[in-house]
């Protein structure tokens, strides 16, 4: 796990493989920083050592972040960690997005993802999922990603959103 990475003593960067595995879309470049002032939001910012949170992996970021560097996970992928609830990972990139002035689109990757407790979407933050494909023979949209909704209440509320689109919500539970 990246928050047993030894504390460097100076200025140091590490490349991570991925999120859980290899190229599962939560790679990247993370820097270290002795002069922390943000949370731990597990995606752009580790804390490894709680006790002193001025030290810190900081997540270079050079694209529209994707929500699997937050650590979702696709329903699909293999991995155990799957059947997890995504959404505090879909919350805590909404968070650093409506946060931030550079980046106000979070990207779902082509996937199936398990929300189990309400996404609360942010004034001015769009969420996109990865390109739809058209069915011509059936004259459907076939959406690449989908939120399967097992929670109860709302899979997600929304405080001026900028867009949702190619996104496929899936209810679970029974609610809407």
């Amino acid at each position: 796990e990246f928050r047993r990475v030894a504390l460097p003593i100076y200025n140091y960067a590490v490349w991570m493989k991925g999120y859980y595995s290899t190229n599962d879309d939560g790679q990247g470049l993370f820097y270290w920083v002795t002069n922390n002032s943000s949370i731990d939001d597990g995606g752009t910012t580790i804390i490894p050592n709680p006790a002193r949170t001025q030290f810190a992996w900081k997540r270079f970021i050079n694209d529209n972040p994707n929500v699997k560097m937050w650590g979702a996970v696709s329903i699909f992928s293999g991995n155990p960690s799957a059947i997890a609830d995504s959404a505090p990972a879909f919350n805590a990139a909404l968070l650093f997005l409506f946060n931030q002035y550079n980046w106000r689109k979070l990207v779902v990757p082509h996937g199936s993802y398990r929300i189990n407790s309400t996404i609360s979407m942010l004034d001015g933050v769009s969420i996109e999922g990865a390109d739809n494909v058209w069915n011509a023979t059936s004259d459907t949209n076939n959406y690449s990603t989908a939120l399967h909704y097992y929670g109860t209440g709302f899979c997600l509320t929304a405080q001026n959103p900028q867009s949702i689109s190619n996104l496929k919500f899936i209810s679970r539970s029974g609610d809407q």
